[in-house]
């Protein structure tokens, strides 16, 4: 193997690598342009785009002349071929990347004016997959160019600037997108899929499968299949209500802004309405806002409401399912709770999910999706 491995195959796959590098971009994007509408490039991110940059061509200037020869050490193949399925890998990402993030792309710190939240593709998944490209091709590099100056260069440039831009940026998201971006976030992972990153998503000590709190849950957005965690809200006579509680059951559980608003009212009215044949479903009802529970009390005489309701008032239950995030009314943001229903079925695993809930129409919606649910 040694004998057919050699520095100068490392030098045409490095050179190649360097030609995609830089092609990927172009032509994906040829073509298309558009404005930015914050600020480019800050003076922080402007060194370390230059780092990358020279680090970038020193792999260059070690395939094109020998200046950084002194640094050279002999090339193990096992290393080679790893760091050439690392480059191979980044590429692949990187191209996915790209075309899934189509006119969104900016290589600075900014936002388009067309700019959009982007969650398809490898971005269903993992919110920086282009950064985790760079980051596989400089690792690749690492290993295939036998240089200590030349070899690691990128990947430790990249690395400090994905280290300093992936905060800024996501602030920068949830700003513009708000809580759509702040429920995306909490499903996917920032370099790796969450899939991959369980269980470390679970309290350390605790054995496979065990579901953390509530309040340690706010980096993942529960999905339709995942088992969910048995919460305790506070019942309208002070009591805790454990989720735990309803197995055996199949349980709607909705979660709304606030008692007595138009909104609210209409919906607990519908819920209440229906709530003899989600009962002949087999299916309870347990409507969730952060009112106390004589709030709750209050609500339900007045419009002599047939379903129980439950409070939440740290918030930690809309936080472990999505539900607590950025909201505007006449150009003033606030926090609050978006309007949000959730089928449980027998076992405790969520078997639907409504989120940015319409009132009309919605509680027959899931009347019906209950019936089916065996």
């Amino acid at each position: 193997m040694r004998g057919t491995i050699g520095p100068e195959m490392a030098r045409a796959l490095v050179a190649a690598g360097a030609v995609a590098l830089v092609a990927i971009p172009a032509l994906v994007h040829r073509g298309g342009k558009a404005r930015t509408s914050s600020a480019g490039k800050t003076g922080l991110e402007r060194v370390l785009l230059g780092l990358v940059s020279i680090a970038f061509l020193a792999s260059l200037v070690w395939i094109a002349t020998p200046l950084l020869g002194f640094a050279d050490y002999p090339l193990r193949p096992l290393a080679f071929l790893a760091g050439a399925g690392l480059l191979l890998l980044g590429l692949w990402l990187l191209y996915r990347s790209h075309a899934d993030l189509g006119r969104s792309w900016s290589i600075t710190l900014a936002l388009r004016e067309d700019h959009r939240l982007v969650t398809k593709g490898l971005y269903r998944h993992v919110r920086h997959p282009m950064y985790l490209a760079l980051l596989c091709y400089g690792a690749g590099q690492t290993l295939v160019l036998p240089n200590w100056l030349a070899g690691p260069a990128y990947f430790a440039a990249f690395l400090l600037l994905v280290g300093f831009r992936t905060g800024p940026e996501e602030r920068m998201m949830e700003a513009r997108f708000g809580a759509d971006y702040r429920a995306y976030r909490t499903r996917t992972g920032r370099l790796l899929p969450v899939k991959l990153l369980a269980p470390s998503r679970l309290l350390p000590g605790l054995p496979p499968g065990t579901v953390a709190p509530a309040q340690e849950l706010e980096t993942r957005m529960l999905a339709e299949g995942d088992p969910v965690p048995d919460v305790t809200l506070t019942g309208m006579d002070g009591q805790p209500v454990s989720l735990s509680a309803f197995r055996g059951n199949k349980l709607v559980l909705y979660f709304y802004p606030k008692d007595d608003t138009s909104g609210c009212t209409r919906e607990a009215k519908e819920f209440t309405a229906l709530a003899g044949e989600f009962e002949k479903a087999g299916t309870w009802i347990l409507g969730v806002s952060k009112d106390d529970p004589k709030k709750h009390a209050k609500f339900t005489e007045k419009y002599d409401l047939g379903i129980k309701l439950a409070s939440d008032m740290d918030g930690s239950v809309c936080e472990a399912f999505g539900t607590w995030g950025q909201k505007s009314l006449y150009g003033r943001k606030y926090m609050g709770i978006d309007r949000a229903t959730f089928l449980i079925d027998r076992d405790g695993t969520l078997a639907r999910a409504w989120r940015k809930v319409k009132v009309p129409g919605h509680v027959e919606e899931v009347l019906a999706a209950a019936r089916e649910l065996p």
